[in-house]
């Protein structure tokens, strides 16, 4: 009996780990289009960054959810990337330049 239980908690091991290597974590930069009742004709933007787990992004699913529930601000439209962690390159920046 204690052999069946070993086996099948090894076999449910095996499954979550494969569900971990399939939902990589990305880095996600979610660009939301909203609109405040006080100014209807003015679309604004927020932009939010977070790791997430690809294909389903629970995290910004979960987000949206919050924004939904308890802000003014009626979504129009969300357009999001998702950069994968292992195709992530590091360059040396110069300078930055700030413009007014």
């Amino acid at each position: 009996m204690t052999l069946v239980r070993v086996c099948i908690a090894e076999e449910h091991m095996e499954a979550h780990m494969r569900d971990l290597v399939r939902r990589r974590p990305v880095l996600v930069t979610a660009i939301i289009d909203f609109q405040l009742p006080d100014h209807p004709l003015l679309i604004q933007e927020y932009i939010r960054q977070e790791y997430d787990f690809h294909p389903y992004y629970p995290e910004l699913r979960s987000f949206l959810r919050f924004w939904d529930a308890t802000m003014q601000g009626k979504r129009q439209l969300v357009r999001f990337v998702a950069q994968s962690l292992d195709d992530a390159r590091f360059r040396h920046v110069d300078s930055i330049h700030t413009l007014n």
